[in-house]
């Protein structure tokens, strides 16, 4: 019995190491003071606004377009702010605590179904190496952490819950989990409709609790913002729409590297299956579609960033653990071999190598902010006013409209298109702003509209590594235009 335990142990303590590293990379991150994702700033401006009294959802114009999100990340964030600095410490320490708590949630409901506590170890430390295939999303200044968070939180209080109550608060978590991104909706009717296989009105709980959290504050944004919060948190997305053949990609693409996980909770639930455990298996799989089907949702759509894989990685990381526990633990009837316990061990032992990483890929440059004081001083020194689309963080307010919520907007209205680009192309003309800092791929797509009017003024630092995000697409080094 004694020979049983070492593996597990082993296993725990290269899962600690593994949280370990990823709390030194994200320490890093949160006091960074320039982007780590070529959206960040974009996010402060919302946080911003916020602050301001200003309203989020309005008419798009050249000064500010929103994300296409709930408000819950940049209210939670504003509530927030008097405990540091906004850009960037307030949002990523957010993201932080919300991965921690998500963590706190896998070691739970391993514990639960092992009867181990080390098994929960095991799964914190197979997610604590998923930041490797999300860009290391875990500690950034974006709403997906908050809204894993809600899902974790659902799952593990779902299941435990055995009573009506118990599940009228699931369905209160999974409406929070709508109010950090719009998917948590789907979120909760994926495991609200397994939960319907087994007791409908458990099921009706779910649903009514979610109708209760989403449905008024939905009317009231609607009716507040004239309707723009309709627009963008809604008719936008819907007029992406899914793209079927992502969805096989998902699995191409983006499962390999989760499998040893996979098959093992797969065939966990075959066992389940087999032996007649119904209820524990419905559970299980009302966890699995739950996660599963909100990333490959969210992967599907269209622009759809590896961020979106945040809940299959949790869910990977449920099978690390809880799956590869529950067969050690003989937790489910099934004869386990000196073969098997072996076959088990290089199971969990090859999922954490295909996570391994470098942490330096992640790792930002330690001249953050010596090149944002640099650049501070050309933008005071540059003429006024100055146009900042995006990054309106390097002076401290709302200066410009992030390029991927104006493309956004463009792809699906033409008409409001048509009315940005006669007003971007009115203030270039009419050198409304006598300066403009673009980061250089926004520079290239501009180049039409402000060529004639403005000069380059050349780069805001030549130190182009530690303006290159660690964490997702680089838009270049910022630049600065000077009107002629």
């Amino acid at each position: 019995m004694q020979s049983d335990r070492w593996p597990p142990v082993a296993l725990a303590a290269i899962a600690f190491a593994a949280f370990a590293l990823w709390l030194f990379v994200a320490w890093r991150q949160i006091f960074f003071p320039l982007e780590l994702f070529g959206h960040e700033g974009a996010m402060v401006d919302h946080i911003r606004r916020l602050l301001d009294g200003q309203p989020i959802y309005g008419p798009p114009n050249i000064l500010f377009v929103p994300f296409l999100y709930t408000p819950g990340f940049y209210l939670v964030c504003a509530a927030l702010a008097w405990a540091g600095d906004i850009a960037f410490v307030v949002p990523r320490a957010v993201s932080a605590v919300a991965t921690l708590v998500s963590m706190a949630c896998l070691a739970l409901l391993a514990w639960r179904l092992t009867g181990r506590g080390v098994w929960g170890i095991v799964a914190m430390g197979g997610f604590a190496l998923g930041a490797s295939r999300v860009d290391a999303w875990y500690a950034l200044a974006q709403v997906d952490n908050l809204f894993l968070m809600s899902l974790a939180l659902a799952v593990t209080v779902g299941h435990a819950a055995r009573t009506l109550r118990g599940l009228f608060l699931v369905g209160l978590i999974f409406a929070a989990a709508f109010w950090f991104k719009q998917v948590g909706l789907v979120a909760g009717l994926l495991y609200a409709g397994v939960v319907l296989t087994g007791n409908w009105r458990h099921a009706l709980a779910i649903a009514t609790a979610m109708a209760i959290g989403i449905v008024p504050g939905v009317a009231w944004l609607i009716w507040a913002s004239d309707g723009w919060f309709f627009f963008y948190a809604f008719e936008i997305p819907a007029h992406f729409g899914v793209q079927p053949l992502a969805l096989v990609a998902v699995l191409l693409r983006d499962s390999p590297f989760l499998a040893p996980s996979y098959a093992v909770a797969g065939f966990v639930l075959w066992r389940l299956w087999k032996t007649g455990e119904r209820e524990t298996l419905r559970r299980l799989l009302a966890i699995a579609l739950c996660l599963f089907g909100t990333a490959a949702l969210g992967r599907a759509h269209p622009g759809g960033h590896v961020n979106t894989l945040l809940p299959a990685i949790w869910l990977m990381a449920l099978g690390l653990g809880a799956g590869i526990g529950m067969l050690w633990e003989r937790k489910i009837p099934f004869e386990i071999t000196p073969i098997m316990r072996a076959l088990i061990g290089i199971a969990a032992l090859l999922q954490f190598a295909l996570l391994a990483y470098n942490p330096n890929r992640f790792l930002p440059s330690a001249n953050g902010a010596a090149v944002l004081a640099e650049i501070r001083g050309k933008i005071a020194a540059a003429p006024q006013p100055v146009l900042l689309p995006g990054t309106g963080y390097l002076v401290g307010k709302v200066a410009g409209a992030d390029h991927v919520a104006v493309n956004d907007v463009w792809r699906s209205d033409e008409i409001l298109r048509r009315r940005f680009l006669d007003d971007l192309e009115a203030a270039m003309k009419e050198r409304r702003y006598k300066s403009v800092v673009l980061e250089d791929g926004l520079r290239l797509r501009w180049l039409a509209w402000h060529e004639p009017y403005y000069r380059s003024a050349g780069l805001l630092s030549g130190d182009t590594d530690a303006q290159r995000p660690r964490t997702g697409i680089d838009y270049g080094s910022l630049s600065l235009i000077e009107a002629r």
